[in-house]
């Protein structure tokens, strides 16, 4: 989403998020930016809360498991210069994780 400041890119995605979480979708907020990869950005942002979902002992639909075993197919490896390294560790669930193509 791009346009000129101040005509409602944030007002926008905060509805987003408020209609999500409404509906009990897990949701992030992230920045692009050209010195981190969406790969990395995306894995930093979401580890946390579907850990948290997985752990809180409350109930977890199949399609949420579904979604934590895909993402826990990820990794992200920072080494001491500060250099990330994004990649999969195991085979992809077929039909979800297969494409290696982040955005589908």
């Amino acid at each position: 989403m791009s346009g000129l400041r101040g005509v409602g890119k944030t007002v926008l995605l905060n509805d987003y998020v408020a209609i999500a979480g409404d509906k009990a979708w897990l949701t992030v907020k992230v920045e692009a930016t050209r010195a981190q990869s969406l790969a990395a950005t995306l894995t930093k942002a979401l580890y946390v809360p579907l850990r948290k979902l997985t752990t809180q002992g409350g109930r977890v639909s199949a399609a949420w498991s579904k979604a934590v075993a895909v993402f826990s197919a990820f990794r992200l490896t920072v080494d001491p210069t500060g250099t990330y390294s994004f990649g999969v560790d195991i085979k992809p669930a077929a039909g979800t994780a297969d494409t290696g193509e982040l955005s589908l």
